[in-house]
């Protein structure tokens, strides 16, 4: 089946990106705290947080901000560095920086606002405001403190009914001129944004910023477009993994795998283990507001993440470490990098102790064609 192709709106205009490593480390979290069906043997998920740096001119905007530092003042742990000193670490003013972008509120998205200048807007999704209003204390229930919005100007973006569409999402052309668009990517929270950049016009190429809309690449892969190989070359493998690795030590774990009769009724659809995804966003999740919506999110994606003019960057994606450049470096020269294709089936790796091949290396085995 040739690669699916979302109907991107052509335009001449494109941003420059580079993508933030925040330093947050987010290691030995449950798994089944955000996707399932249970993995057994896969305990901890471990994540990052990326930042994007949007370039348009003379304009630069931030789509989300990472964690807070402070978390005794801020928030909640801790981490090495915020998106300040990481953007003026890279020879970039503050006072340069137009808007930030929260993709939603979660702790892990929002920064310090209000360590930026008054002069930079601070962007939310549709919602928010008559959800959490201007923060705490103002709002007892707000996640996000009142002092980020103070002295300057917040905007939250709306989407009407009859707004474009892009790849099945609402679309807002942030811009004006096709360059960038935000889309309406809500389901793991209200209102979540997604950011959508035009980075090259010949080839044309686009990087898409999937904030928190998955969680983990094994919610969108594999699918009818990007099924798995019998035989799959990895960018870089542990040392008790095989590399290539055959697929048929991946099909015992797959939810194909198990009586239909077993699964959640929000996985019945994992039917094939080289044509449906590994997880998906679960009901039980304690932090995915509306996990059906958040599920139908992702069908959308999987159409993006076909399209070979698409780059997919969800903001926790640590299996892009090693492959992917960050600030100050750019992206926009990701297709020629290969980054796509190396990335793809990284997230394999952390199903090593899943596979039984944590304390000793599996031989290679011809691998058995599934449906």
């Amino acid at each position: 089946m040739a690669p699916l192709s979302v109907d991107l709106p052509w335009s001449n205009s494109t941003v420059s990106v580079s993508i933030i490593d925040t330093t947050l480390a987010l290691n030995g979290m449950p798994p089944e705290n955000f996707i399932g069906p249970n993995i057994k043997g896969w305990d901890a998920l471990n994540a990052v947080a990326y930042s994007f740096l949007v370039t348009h001119g003379d304009s630069n905007v931030l789509f989300d901000l990472g964690a807070p530092k402070n978390w005794a003042e801020d928030l909640p742990p801790s981490h090495v560095a915020d998106i300040q000193q990481l953007i003026e670490g890279g020879s970039v003013s503050l006072d340069t920086i137009d808007a930030a972008i929260w993709s939603h509120h979660h702790w892990d998205h929002i920064g310090r606002p209000s360590l930026f200048p008054s002069s930079t807007e601070l962007i939310l999704g549709p919602g928010t405001l008559e959800k959490f209003g201007a923060g705490w204390p103002v709002n007892e229930t707000s996640p996000y403190l009142a002092r980020e919005f103070s002295c300057r100007i917040v905007t939250e973006i709306e989407f009407p009914e009859d707004a474009p569409r892009i790849g099945g999402l609402h679309a807002h052309d942030y811009f004006g001129d096709g360059s960038f668009y935000l889309l309406e990517a809500s389901g793991h929270e209200y209102g979540q944004l997604n950011g959508l950049a035009r980075v090259t016009t010949n080839p044309e190429t686009y990087i898409y910023m999937g904030a928190d809309a998955y969680h983990h690449a094994s919610q969108l892969r594999p699918s009818e477009s990007i099924p798995l190989p019998q035989s799959i070359d990895l960018y870089k493998a542990p040392m008790n993994v095989p590399n290539p690795l055959p697929a048929e030590l991946l099909y015992p774990i797959h939810p194909a795998s198990q009586d239909p009769d077993s699964l959640p009724p929000w996985a019945a659809n994992l039917t094939s283990s080289t044509k449906t995804p590994f997880t998906t966003t679960s009901d039980d999740s304690p932090v995915q507001r509306m996990p059906a919506i958040a599920r139908d999110v992702v069908s959308k994606l999987q159409a993006f993440d076909a399209d070979e003019r698409v780059f997919m960057v969800s903001a926790h994606d640590r299996s892009l470490h090693g492959i992917i450049e960050f600030f100050p470096k750019k992206a926009n020269d990701w297709k020629e990098k290969g980054w796509k294709e190396h990335g793809r089936w990284q997230f394999l790796t952390d199903f090593e102790d899943a596979l039984g091949l944590g304390d000793c290396q599996a031989p290679t085995r011809r691998a058995r064609r599934r449906t």
